[in-house]
């Protein structure tokens, strides 16, 4: 396969065959790998195929995904000691991969180069490894079971600059960004997991309770805007066969995204559309996005959806406390996925809902304190590597994460939802 097909035709593959490869197209795919570019030709990287009972244990006392999923899978480790200057020995392990992954798939062998694997320290222990050397990433190989749509890629006119950034400071709050360049940015980033796998929540058991208190609030014909991963609104509509749900995308690519993971999921009752539809409907949804909006562009959409509720029509929107725990760590730039982000405070939407003729008849807290589980998907800082044994103690139990709170808790939770109404003028 010449260079270029390769190149534009790999995908990251996360579901494979039963069929594992032979060792020698193993050494084969390795070898490739070895003739990357390395600092100071030092190869400072080995490899480490995990076995089917090794996968098991990383997935039950590390948290690893995937593991058990793919027929061949290598830990790619290196020397944290030397050639340690401007990242040199990572960029090194970043060629080495993926010259392994565009061979790969040259032969016919899928590929999915895995940076986030759980608890490191776990694996570190898991797989004996010393502690002067580190875990850079997995690297999973198999005969391909799915064909991922093509991800989208920016123009390299968007990317090239000459002498010079053209860049100026800029916060990375929803405000000082152009509603365009979020879309652009939220667009692109659904490709991160294929349709098959979908977006992983931080907090699962809260996502959870909300989906189970929204659920509640639907009616027939519901509206969603503009959630970037679908990870409310499919479960809603899979739980809700009976009623019909629009869903308001970007882009014609993510439109196809969409009905690609509604396929999958068997879902039939949902339809995708790139335009703001003129229906009128029972229940508006604003899933994932009080976070994401510049507030001049939110309120303008809060009005133009305003004007499809029926009489007697609700608006659910969930949004990030900024008095909670993690509201605060977000609003410093924690865990943000989809570009700039920010917690907001009751207050905040109240009076953004206000602006927009939309009154709060309700508003709910849930997860009061997050479990230490998020450290294990997140990955534990480094310099709290050596609390590392009591947050895994600690996240045995769930705490107060799958709690929820109407009264006065609620404005120190995580997560908070509101059902709103038209205000009557």
């Amino acid at each position: 396969m010449e260079t270029k097909k390769a190149i534009y035709q790999r995908r990251s593959i996360r579901k494979f065959k039963n069929k594992k490869i032979s060792e020698k197209t193993l050494c084969n795919i390795i070898d490739a790998g070895i003739q990357g570019p390395a600092t100071c030709n030092q190869q400072l990287y080995y490899f480490i195929l995990i076995n089917d009972k090794t996968k098991r244990i990383m997935k039950e006392k590390a948290g690893f995904k995937f593991a058990r999923e793919s027929p061949t899978l290598l830990a790619i480790c290196f020397d944290r000691r030397y050639n340690s200057e401007n990242y040199a020995n990572i960029q090194t392990i970043g060629a080495v991969v993926e010259n392994m992954a565009l061979y790969a798939h040259s032969i016919g062998i899928g590929a999915l180069w895995m940076c986030g694997f759980g608890d490191k320290t776990h694996i570190k222990e898991i797989l004996k490894i010393p502690p002067h050397h580190e875990v850079a990433s997995f690297l999973a190989l198999g005969y391909a079971d799915e064909s991922p749509l093509r991800p989208k890629k920016r123009s390299p006119k968007e990317i090239l600059f000459y002498n010079e950034c053209p860049f100026k400071e800029q916060k990375n709050v929803p405000d000082e960004w152009k509603l365009k360049d979020i879309f652009g940015l939220a667009d692109r980033s659904i490709y991160a997991k294929s349709p098959e796998i979908g977006y992983f929540h931080l907090f699962s058991l809260q996502l959870q309770k909300e989906i189970e208190f929204m659920n509640k609030h639907l009616g027939k014909e519901n509206i969603s805007f503009y959630e970037a991963s679908g990870l409310y609104f499919f479960p809603l509509a899979q739980r809700n066969q009976d009623k019909k749900f629009t869903i308001v995308v970007v882009s014609e690519d993510t439109k196809r995204w969409m009905e690609k993971r509604a396929s999958y999921l068997k879902i039939k009752n949902c339809t995708f559309t790139t335009k703001i539809p003129k229906s009128k409907f029972d229940t508006v949804l604003f899933l994932d996005l009080m976070n994401r909006f510049p507030k001049k562009d939110l309120i303008n959409l809060l009005k133009t959806t305003k004007s499809m509720m029926k009489q007697n029509s609700k608006l659910l929107a969930n949004f990030s406390n900024k008095f909670s725990l993690y509201g605060a760590l977000f609003r410093n730039g924690v865990a943000r996925r989809y570009g700039p982000e920010i917690s907001l405070s009751p207050k905040e939407v109240e009076l953004i809902s206000t602006k927009a003729s939309l009154k709060i008849q309700k508003r709910t807290g849930f997860n009061l304190i997050p479990s230490p589980k998020i450290f294990f998907k997140i990955g534990v800082p480094e310099k709290y590597q050596t609390l590392n044994k009591y947050l895994r103690f600690s996240a045995r139990y769930n705490l107060l994460e799958g709690s929820k709170h109407n009264f006065f808790l609620k404005n120190l939770c995580t997560s908070n939802i509101i059902v709103a109404t038209k205000q009557n003028i």
